[in-house]
């Protein structure tokens, strides 16, 4: 082994590791997020509205807090595929909070806040990189 192979080995590590970094996926990158025709009628398949997980997701210490710290946020309402929706509130473009609640019983599953928001490897799922870190 030549003394450039550590070299080269560490190139393209940080190569690489820039892929990981980049930035995060929008709404519009994730194709299982669906807005539903109405706000006010559950969409096909699905036993809440749009409306009602809003006001779920709005009863969180995580959005409630984040609504102290930024006024304004507006949240959006999207499916998730069967029986999940995702939440989210909004300052202009940017996703501040995020809650994921199951349609059939109305518990909120996930809510994140934070770089988590954006970055869904800093939640620490299983398999993820970040999981080690948390």
């Amino acid at each position: 082994m030549t003394r450039r192979s550590p070299l080269a080995a560490a190139a393209l590590l940080a190569i690489l590791s820039l892929g990981l970094v980049g930035g995060a996926p929008t709404v519009d990158a994730a194709p299982d997020l669906k807005e539903p025709p109405t706000q006010s009628k559950p969409p096909s398949g699905f036993e809440r509205s749009a409306r009602q997980v809003i006001a779920i997701a709005a009863r969180t210490d995580e959005v409630q807090a984040e609504r102290r710290r930024r006024r304004g946020l507006e949240p959006t309402a999207y499916t998730k595929g069967p029986g999940r929706w995702q939440v989210g509130y909004f300052a202009g473009d940017k996703e501040r909070a995020q809650v994921i609640v199951d349609d059939r019983s109305g518990a909120v599953l996930e809510a994140w806040t934070g770089p988590q928001v954006a970055w869904s490897m800093a939640r620490g799922y299983e398999g993820a990189f970040g999981r080690k870190l948390n």
